[in-house]
């Protein structure tokens, strides 16, 4: 299968050209990025991570079957690395291209939403419990735990300059949190 080339790729989709590439899924596709270099494009789908190399627009690409429903993933901006998070409380790190798990970190209540920083040195995690985990990547350890809402935490995002990680919740309030 031919995708298309990774420095096409972002001015192609924006201008609307789409159909350019199909992948098949297991399932709903519930999330997709591009890595930041536009190499990697990542799908997830039920409990599934698909990852593609658009390095020469071939189809290379590898398939991690996780045990719950993926809820949320983000890439690391190397693409080096992908975080997941899932139903059952469970954060896992598999590394690009090849799909081994780095890490894992499980909690008791179900993640919904990650990002990773720009600088790829934090990474921040939203559970149903209305907490906001933040953690290096060096490691893959948390490092603090944040009441950030009275409900589940829906969207996570880090600023442009690292300093801040902003999320969504249930509770119909976005917050800001600055490092």
């Amino acid at each position: 299968m031919r995708l298309m080339n990774r420095k096409l790729a972002p001015a192609l989709l924006l201008a609307g050209f789409f159909g350019l590439g199909t992948a098949s899924a297991n399932g709903p596709v519930t999330h997709a990025e591009f890595s930041d270099s536009g190499r990697f494009l990542a799908a997830s789908s039920v409990n599934r991570l698909d990852v593609w190399d658009l390095d020469g627009g071939e189809k290379r690409s590898f398939t991690f079957e996780h045990a719950a429903p993926i809820t949320s993933f983000a890439l690391t901006p190397a693409g080096d690395a992908a975080l997941l998070t899932d139903d059952n409380g469970q954060i896992t790190v598999v590394s690009i291209p090849d799909g081994k798990v780095l890490k894992t970190l499980s909690f008791a209540s179900g993640n919904m939403s990650a990002d990773i920083s720009p600088n790829g040195m934090l990474f921040a995690v939203g559970n149903r419990r209305g907490k906001l985990f933040i953690g290096q990547t060096r490691t893959w350890e948390i490092l603090r735990e944040i009441p950030a809402h009275n409900f589940s935490v829906k969207a996570v995002a880090f600023s442009p300059d690292n300093r801040f990680v902003y999320t969504g919740g249930w509770d119909q309030l976005v917050k800001g949190f600055y490092f």
